[in-house]
């Protein structure tokens, strides 16, 4: 799962980076946001409808959006290197944590 978390985290931020600088960057990071979560949805293979899964994650992709355009604006304002000493124990935190593939979760009880 830590895995998991990793990758879909160093996918938000290439999207943000992607999307900085560009006209209309809101709506370019909620239609690439959404598109990340559906594509995460569809990898647990879901059952729903599409148009349902949307729904659902409706919220999600409006705070996560709204997150990456505050983190991309606080990075013009924070010097590279106060943030990188921030993060460190976060950072520290995830790497400690164990790292497991997909198949070596635990059944359903």
């Amino acid at each position: 799962m830590a895995d998991d978390l990793r990758r879909q985290t160093r996918e938000l931020v290439a999207l943000g980076r992607a999307e900085d600088d560009k006209p209309d960057r809101a709506a370019r990071l909620r239609r690439g946001v959404e598109e990340l979560f559906l594509g995460w949805v569809r990898d647990h293979g879901t059952p729903l409808a599409e148009e349902s899964a949307r729904e659902l994650l409706a919220v999600d992709v409006e705070l996560n959006s709204q997150g990456l355009e505050v983190w991309l604006d606080r990075g013009r304002v924070v010097h590279e290197g106060s943030m990188s000493r921030r993060l460190a124990p976060l950072r520290r935190s995830l790497d400690a944590m164990p790292r497991r593939s997909r198949t070596a979760r635990a059944a359903p009880a």
